[in-house]
């Protein structure tokens, strides 16, 4: 429970953050790191903190590098894999991608076109990723501000459903899971 509070009340902090400067500042997400660190040396699980601290960098890099995700949004993630251990954190990642994905789709209006364009971009910039085995940021798409969203505002909602699923111990993935 401990853990919970920790992590609703960083990612309340986060929200607020990027809603008054459109940026998660460094002195919210390593005091949140540093917290989920010494809780979980405490606990005695620093190895499934550590891991889940470097989990998100490593997941969410080549996102970061394609400019789909800030840097902010995966310090928020890896503060959580802290906080959390990676085995609760990537339980709580499912109902995280579901709120971001319905946020999407309501800032882009349902566009078609405007969905199509950021499937094409990604899809253009794996292909050249992969075919040149490196990780460039030279492919850009031009993002019309009102398509983008505020993760944290995401982050923070699918962690809360991901809390009530478990406590009901609903769906495939999530088993009681002791947070």
């Amino acid at each position: 429970m401990l853990k919970i509070i920790i992590v609703v009340v960083f990612l309340l902090a986060s929200v607020y953050s990027d809603y008054k400067t459109v940026k998660i500042r460094n002195s919210i997400t390593l005091p949140f790191v540093a917290i989920g660190l010494i809780i979980n040396v405490v606990d005695g699980s620093i190895l499934e903190s550590l891991i889940g601290l470097v989990f998100p960098f490593v997941f969410f890099f080549i996102f970061w590098r394609m400019k789909l995700i800030g840097a902010g949004d995966i310090k928020v993630f890896m503060g959580m894999g802290a906080v959390l251990g990676v085995r609760i954190f990537i339980n709580t990642l499912f109902p995280i991608f579901v709120v971001l994905f319905i946020m999407w789709l309501f800032v882009t209006k349902f566009s078609f076109d405007v969905i199509g364009q950021r499937f094409k971009y990604m899809h253009a910039s794996l292909k050249i990723m992969f075919l040149t085995k490196s990780v460039s940021k030279e492919n850009k798409l031009e993002i019309d501000a009102d398509h983008i969203i505020k993760m944290s505002y995401g982050i923070l909602i699918g962690f809360l459903v991901s809390v009530v699923m478990n406590y009901f111990q609903v769906g495939l993935i999530f088993t009681n899971l002791n947070y």
